[in-house]
């Protein structure tokens, strides 16, 4: 289990997911580790915080309308890691592939889970410095 103390960032987190409930979630556990949730609905609020800011990962479900779309303006935003949510049923890796993702998770996947993912593009983006 993550300690507080194992993530010092104050990196934000863009956050494009399905469930509301969810992403509130996920919000408070991050907040809570550091990093600064910026909740994004759809498309258009996405492209407004990567106008306004570049955050240091992106976690965005499949399932989200236009998720092809938010996936692609995040690669091409430069400079943020990307963490897809992907069904069960379907192939990761092909997913992975297809959406240009760093990292991906089940859309199962708990908190705890979505943390350690990010925790490894932390350190993959320090690394690269």
């Amino acid at each position: 289990m993550l300690e507080v103390d194992d993530v010092q960032s104050e990196w934000s987190v863009l956050l494009a997911m399905t469930d509301a409930e969810c992403v509130k979630l996920l919000s408070v556990v991050l907040d809570g580790f550091g990093y600064a949730p910026l909740e994004c609905a759809d498309r258009d609020e996405v492209f407004d915080y990567l106008s306004k800011t570049t955050p240091f990962a992106a976690v965005v479900d499949a399932r989200i309308e236009n998720a092809p779309e938010i996936c692609q303006m995040v690669t091409e935003h430069g400079g943020v890691s990307l963490l897809v949510l992907i069904n069960d049923g379907d192939d990761p890796e092909k997913q992975k592939e297809k959406l240009q993702a760093d990292e991906w998770q089940s859309t199962s996947a708990g908190p705890e889970k979505i943390l350690l993912s990010l925790r490894k593009l932390a350190t993959q983006t320090a690394g690269a410095d």
